[in-house]
């Protein structure tokens, strides 16, 4: 499961102290009359090249506003101060290699970041399971868990 590092995270590690730092991003999408935003902020890789970011993900629908807020971090293994990333590297229908994923986590929620570039994603899946407050309080009530893919940045 886990890869070597990709190239670009080898070239920002190699900034050693430089910590890098891509322009917020807003995602939006719409699935059944409900809005679901999902902004990300302060998307950086610290000096040993592991990638974070906060986030806020919103929902909005007719009588109902969830929203959920945190710090993710790129899952990564660290053998002895080499830090290797978990990079998967899917192969697309044609057999080509698509574009590196990336898996970020939080205590609530995980991500999955498809990416051309180190600190550019191309799109973003957000997934988390819901208590019985969360559920309570999102728009679908009788769902276990969100699970959208964010496609659509907003400029």
């Amino acid at each position: 499961m886990l890869k070597t590092l990709i190239p670009a995270v080898c070239l920002l590690a190699a900034c050693g102290a430089h910590m890098s730092t891509a322009a917020d991003l807003h995602f939006a999408e719409k699935l059944g009359g409900v809005s679901h935003d999902l902004r990300i902020a302060n998307l950086k890789a610290d000096t040993r090249g592991i990638p974070s970011f906060d986030y806020t993900y919103r929902q909005q629908g007719p009588g109902c506003t969830y929203t959920l807020a945190g710090k993710a971090v790129a899952g990564y293994d660290d053998d002895g101060g080499k830090v290797e990333l978990e990079v998967y590297n899917p192969q697309g229908a044609d057999g080509k290699a698509t574009p590196p994923i990336l898996a970020f986590h939080d205590g609530e929620a995980n991500f999955t970041v498809a990416r051309k570039e180190m600190l550019a994603p191309q799109w973003i899946t957000f997934d988390s399971m819901l208590d019985d407050a969360a559920r309570a309080k999102q728009c679908d009530k009788k769902a276990g868990r969100i699970e959208i893919m964010f496609k659509h940045i907003v400029r």
